[in-house]
């Protein structure tokens, strides 16, 4: 669909303007012609390619509730807000979406309705809670809770990539300098230990010779690195069983294990508390919170929770059957059922989890910046050291 700006009088006999999707010229003077509006001039617009490739992203989502969370908290209508979203949005592509939710909505459907359009960029969780807050005339409220729930899932998503990423991203480093001594610095070294003619040190010998074959063969090694990457790469896009391995994988490595299933554990029981709060159904609520889970282990456990709550179970002993949630959890869910507050129980163990990831974050950043600094040391100041070791004993010798 091609992205034209128009300009037309209403009924009213009012100018007014605007940028909308469709397929040609003349699709969107009909469009325009139902909405009674009687257009002047269409034009096609222009955009760079590289702006017509940018991709909507969940931050940018999260960023247009919140818009709107403000704008209607204001009293402002549905319509009138997401016009005023759309005169102030710089990336073409929310932009364009802004406008056709806009338009979905002047023809007589539901926001609901609307964003049910767009499942790739509004999740299923998102469009149930507009749905209830619309039927019930709080979607005011509804998108405060849904504000406050996308915010505390970003954070949480940013310390878990802070805690796992950053150390990953300072050894890649170290590796890189430790490449570049290698391959670059230390044959230096060795044209200079060349002219003394006496024998070098054992270690010294052996990083030189070890340089050497990091020279004959980098590129190589090199190569091997990419196509490993490109080829995971496309694996974990377009095969399901590997995506599937990466995850049992994942809970298998001992820190990283524990980071997940905090963060999981912390994250479905927020979601599921929230849309219990918000009036689903306990079945469709489950089934909405297991969908924003990314691990295949624990969405295959939330699937058979749902078909054995489906036959008469309840929510604490289906989950028990999976073997994947502690006990302590299983037992606070009971607690919630037995006094018929299983929302706020399940809110407060996403709290509990939530402050332990927080907690498990910044003591292990805190506790391998040291490590790592300590490795790097290490091995650059070893590489030094191998060296300057002749020059050391020439000296000790004069």
């Amino acid at each position: 669909m091609a992205t034209y700006i128009w300009s037309g009088i209403d009924r009213d006999g009012k100018k007014i303007s605007g940028i909308d999707q469709a397929v040609n010229h003349a699709q969107l003077k009909i469009k325009l012609t139902k909405q009674n509006i009687f257009p002047l001039k269409i034009t096609l617009k222009f955009t760079f390619v590289f702006l017509t490739h940018q991709k909507i992203k969940t931050k940018h989502i999260t960023n247009l509730i919140e818009q709107l969370t403000v704008l209607i908290n204001a009293n402002i209508p549905i319509v009138k807000a997401l016009t005023i979203i759309s005169q102030d949005e710089q990336n073409p592509r929310i932009k364009d979406l802004v406008i056709n939710c806009k338009n979905s909505i002047s023809e007589g459907k539901s926001f609901y309705q609307t964003l049910q359009q767009y499942p790739q960029y509004f999740t299923e969780l998102i469009c149930s809670l507009i749905n209830v807050g619309e039927q019930s005339g709080t979607l005011d409220i509804m998108l405060q809770e849904l504000t406050s729930y996308l915010e505390k899932t970003a954070l949480q998503k940013r310390k878990i990539i802070k805690a796992l990423i950053y150390p990953a991203s300072i050894l890649c480093i170290t590796f890189v300098v430790t490449l570049i001594l290698l391959i670059f610095v230390i044959p230096q070294f060795e044209i200079m230990f060349s002219n003394f003619g006496a024998k070098l040190p054992s270690y010294t010998q052996f990083i030189i010779n070890f340089s050497g074959f990091l020279q004959a063969t980098w590129k190589f090694f090199l190569a091997i690195i990419i196509g490993s990457v490109i080829c995971i790469k496309i694996m974990h896009n377009r095969s399901i069983k590997f995506r599937q391995f990466i995850d049992k994988l994942s809970l298998n490595i001992p820190l990283v294990k524990t980071i997940l299933i905090y963060a999981i554990i912390s994250r479905l029981t927020k979601t599921l508390g929230l849309t219990l709060k918000s009036g689903v159904p306990l079945l469709t609520a489950i089934n909405i919170s297991g969908a924003t889970i990314p691990n295949w282990q624990y969405k295959l456990a939330i699937q058979n929770t749902i078909e054995l709550i489906a036959n008469g179970k309840t929510l604490n002993s289906s989950l028990c059957e999976q073997n994947l949630f502690p006990n302590k959890v299983i037992q606070l869910i009971a607690l919630g059922e037995e006094t018929g507050t299983l929302d706020l129980m399940l809110e407060k163990i996403s709290i509990i989890y939530s402050e332990e990831l927080n907690s498990l974050t910044d003591n292990l950043n805190n506790l391998l910046e040291p490590m790592i600094m300590l490795i790097l040391g290490v091995i650059v100041g070893g590489l030094v050291i191998g060296m300057y070791l002749p020059i050391f004993r020439l000296g000790a010798i004069i």
